[in-house]
């Protein structure tokens, strides 16, 4: 048997162990609630958000509330709340990590509060390649911590 055929017969397994657990309304693999019938709409919310902030800061530009050399730093801190409600959001509905959503929107804030405050200088250059370390530090980090796959499985 060739190794395609191999992993179309794991895949078939898999999907159907798969289906058997939503079916019985078990937990997945990583401890994952089954998903519902109507599905996730976490990444339609924070989606629509984003456009809904994105309408209202050329609102607010084109009637002169707001400066248009501002506007970036609304976006991103905008941006940067909605990933972190859309974290809270979706770990309450099924379980997911939190930790990556409040990260992930922090930086934005910080972003944000940069732009706003005019720090485009080599500060925020220096911020962005320390963060830019970090990211890949943790992730280093992570991968040493967890187990290889297994060899048996067909990738």
């Amino acid at each position: 048997m060739d190794w395609r055929e191999q992993r179309r017969q794991w895949r078939e397994q898999r999907r159907a162990q798969r289906h058997e657990k939503y079916e019985k309304g078990e937990k997945g693999e990583k401890g994952e609630k089954p998903e519902k019938a109507h599905g996730d709409l976490t990444g339609a919310v924070v989606g629509g958000g984003i456009l809904i902030w994105l309408g209202l800061l050329v609102y607010f530009n084109a009637i002169g509330l707001i400066s248009s050399s501002y506007t970036s730093g609304y976006f991103l801190i905008g941006i940067g709340v909605l990933i972190v409600l859309g974290g809270l959001v979706a770990h309450s509905s099924s379980g997911r990590p939190f930790l990556g959503y409040l990260f992930g929107g922090l930086v934005l804030i910080v972003l944000g509060a940069f732009a706003l405050t005019g720090f485009t200088t080599y500060v925020g250059a220096i911020f962005l390649v320390l963060l830019g370390l970090l990211v890949i530090g943790f992730a280093i980090s992570a991968r040493r911590r967890s187990p290889p796959p297994s060899s048996s499985a067909p990738m």
